[in-house]
């Protein structure tokens, strides 16, 4: 679904508040109706925020049928959104320099990816971000297209172990969903690499394209 689940936003951002000062830039991959977006104004000062939006799904920012479906929209948080196929994270993000962001987010989205692209994913954000988060489904979660949009089917069962084993580390959630933070020390002896470009070929280039389904 477009919605993140909010359940995990507070230790989040508390975690972001306590250790990002100044100025925060942030790179939110797969806003939905932004609801991430909204947890973070509500504790931070929005003059100290620049928050950079990717979605790859164009409805839910400019059709009005979808977004009054959706439910409450919090699109005007952000400082910049991208959208459609140039929302394309792995394309748009690699063009970008190593510690680009203090702050890039998952929200409910990576498991909308397959395995392989998800490591690759988390293996990109360590290297533009000082920290990475992930809220995610931490069971098997099944679930097909929702609002016509094929990019909402879950294609990620990971658990909690999976992510801990990448140098991910709990911040808290519940039995559905966690939240992880990763960063270049806590992933320094895991197995998260980079997909070479030959890697990323062999995988095929529909499913490299299906990177820049990062919603909600």
């Amino acid at each position: 679904m477009p919605h993140s689940d909010r359940s995990t936003h507070a230790v989040m951002v508390q975690y972001m508040k306590n250790n990002c000062k100044g100025n925060i830039k942030i790179l939110d991959c797969g806003i939905g109706s932004g609801f991430i977006a909204e947890a973070i104004h509500d504790k931070i000062d929005g003059n100290l925020l620049n928050i950079i939006g990717l979605e790859i799904c164009w409805d839910y920012i400019h059709n009005e049928v979808i977004k009054r479906q959706i439910g409450p929209i919090y699109h005007h948080l952000y400082d910049k959104i991208i959208d459609g196929p140039e929302a394309n994270f792995a394309h748009w993000l690699d063009e970008k320099e190593d510690k680009s962001f203090d702050v890039i987010i998952f929200g409910d989205s990576l498991e909308h990816v397959g395995p392989e692209w998800a490591e690759h994913s988390l293996s990109m954000a360590i290297k533009k971000a000082r920290y990475v988060f992930v809220n995610a489904p931490i069971i098997d979660y099944p679930q097909g297209p929702a609002f016509g949009n094929e990019w909402e089917t879950h294609h990620l069962f990971w658990k909690k172990e999976h992510y801990e084993m990448l140098g991910g580390v709990y911040l808290g959630g519940n039995e559905i969903v966690g939240c992880f933070i990763f960063d270049e020390n806590s992933c320094a002896h895991s197995k998260l690499k980079l997909k070479t470009k030959t890697e990323q070929d062999e995988i095929g280039h529909s499913t490299l394209d299906s990177l820049g389904n990062i919603l909600s």
